[in-house]
């Protein structure tokens, strides 16, 4: 079970980053000629990259079930 946790969590860390920028992009796709469109950068930066790490949580816990399950249907 900790191995699934840290297999799960080690995948989220890794795809955070890629989220994040994906996140960047749309968010400065849709707010058009704004001078400054993050008055405080450092708070979307946080709130960002937790936000980011909860979508990649969706997408990584079932990724290590899905590998999990065909490593062992390999091996047998």
């Amino acid at each position: 079970m900790l191995s699934f946790i840290c297999s799960g969590s080690g995948l989220a860390l890794i795809l955070s980053p890629l989220v994040l920028v994906r996140m960047y992009y749309w968010f400065i796709s849709d707010i058009g000629a704004e001078p400054n469109p993050f008055p405080n950068p450092w708070r979307a930066l946080f709130f960002g990259g937790a936000i980011a790490f909860v979508f990649s949580c969706l997408i990584a816990f079932p990724a290590v079930i899905l590998i999990q399950w065909l490593v062992r249907k390999w091996r047998s």
